[in-house]
């Protein structure tokens, strides 16, 4: 009904204030950390649940190589 309506509107107005400001105030507050590599993933490596053969890796690398995909 109406009434929801207007209820419903209130409430996601006032957190989305609610939520902007504090944003705000979190953002003065970040020091940013530096990262240790062992936390830097690393998708390089071989598929170790299959054989990998000497084609897959061309197709691989054809993949990586062009600029277009």
């Amino acid at each position: 009904d109406e009434h929801g309506i207007k209820m419903v509107d209130f409430t996601l107005q006032e957190e989305w204030e609610r939520s902007t400001s504090i944003d705000k105030e979190a953002q003065t507050n970040i020091v940013k950390m530096p990262e240790p590599d062992y936390l830097m993933p690393n998708a390089a490596h071989e598929r170790t649940d299959i054989d990998v053969t000497e084609e897959m890796r061309k197709h691989d690398d054809d993949i990586m190589d062009d600029e277009n995909f």
